[in-house]
């Protein structure tokens, strides 16, 4: 098929009153999801005091890091490995409802890039994109990022296990292999939930 000058010349006055790629635009468009989610998990972390289970945590890293590694087989059905982070957090943020959330709320904000990479690589750009923003405004996840719980570790690891799975299965070597077996291992320290994803 013989393409003319003129239509040639449609083609790229279409293509300049459409604007941007939605490509060249994804960073942009990415760093405003991660600013919204920044915004509903860090802006009301101290609304409210701590619940039951936020006062047991409360109460675990409130001592020394000997006391959290010996208490949380009796008082907790979850690893240490996200006591043990958030005593290290609380050292240098308090100990406060604001300053224990906050822990959280880091970690369900970078689960928004992670998850926004997976949907980009493993479908297109538009699908990361509305993957991010479901998963910054997701209830779900906004309550769990707002909670001195492990539930935002757990969901940071599974999503970068992931990656390290989608990077291996895309270019399989012992060091992709490895990088995956040890996400996946930190995914299941911070919460026993992890081994359904892993598996």
């Amino acid at each position: 098929m013989v393409v003319t000058t003129s239509q040639q010349a449609r083609a790229t006055d279409a293509t300049r009153v459409r604007g941007p790629s939605l490509a060249s635009r994804g960073p942009w468009l990415l760093a405003g999801v991660v600013l919204l989610g920044i915004v509903v998990r860090f802006t009301t972390l101290g609304v409210q005091s701590f619940w039951s289970d936020e006062a047991t945590t409360h109460g675990i890293v409130l001592h020394g890091l000997g006391h959290v590694i010996s208490i949380v087989p009796e008082s907790e059905s979850t690893p240490h490995l996200y006591y043990v982070l958030l005593w290290l957090w609380s050292r240098v943020f308090g100990t406060d409802e604001v300053g224990l959330r906050s822990f959280s709320a880091l970690c369900g904000t970078l689960t928004i890039p992670a998850v926004w990479w997976l949907g980009r690589r493993l479908v297109s750009d538009r699908v990361g994109l509305v993957a991010a923003l479901l998963t910054a405004v997701n209830p779900l996840l906004f309550w769990y990022s707002q909670e001195a719980r492990a539930y935002a570790l757990l969901t940071l690891l599974s999503a970068l296990s992931m990656v390290a799975l989608v990077l291996a299965l895309e270019s399989p070597s012992p060091r992709r292999l490895v990088t995956w077996g040890l996400v996946s291992a930190l995914a299941i320290s911070a919460h026993y939930f992890a081994a359904f994803v892993v598996v």
